[in-house]
């Protein structure tokens, strides 16, 4: 779910607003393919519950649930995806299409500012945690963790704020979007 609070932690509540009203709620079943590699992505996703496999050719590189954002890199360069995402369980996800938001952004400049900050923090995440899978992978010989180097899910202690705002919202969004009210 983190992914979600680095997107949400940094646009407003009527971005918010805006992207809950823009999309559409859709429920993938399992062995549902979401999105296939090397196919044009028409949506971004954001995973409300549920859990899906990420993979790569025949390689299941990873699974994502609920606070995922699905499709952001096919929404920046317009490329395929290079990965396919199949539901792994029911899932229920936000559909926003990527023609609404190319939209919103060219029209919104505070909106794409905030957007494009948004996704970059999401992306310098995933990135830093890649990063240190590769120098450092998920556990040392004997199955433990290393703590030698920044440990990824660590959270700044300047973006503590921002990320207890973004958790919030996510709540919130989740609350209305899956109809389950408070």
């Amino acid at each position: 779910m983190r992914k979600i609070l680095y997107f949400l932690g940094e646009i407003t509540d009527a971005d918010v607003d805006w992207i809950s009203g823009a999309g559409s709620r859709s429920v993938v079943y399992p062995g549902t393919t979401l999105v296939e590699q090397g196919r044009p992505l028409e949506s971004l996703f954001i995973l409300l519950r549920g859990k899906m496999s990420v993979s790569v050719g025949n390689r299941v590189i990873s699974e994502v649930g609920a606070g995922e954002v699905i499709g952001e890199l096919s929404l920046l360069d317009s490329r395929p995806p290079s990965a396919t995402v199949v539901a792994v369980e029911t899932t229920v996800v936000w559909e926003i299409p990527i023609t609404k938001i190319r939209s919103k952004l060219k029209s919104d400049t505070g909106f794409a500012s905030r957007f494009y900050r948004s996704i970059g923090m999401l992306l310098a995440h995933r990135m830093r945690q890649s990063t240190l899978k590769l120098a450092f992978g998920d556990a040392d010989e004997r199955g433990e963790r290393s703590f030698d180097h920044e440990d990824p899910m660590e959270v700044d202690p300047g973006d503590l704020n921002s990320l207890t705002l973004a958790g919030i919202r996510f709540q919130r969004m989740q609350s209305e979007l899956l109809g389950t009210g408070n």
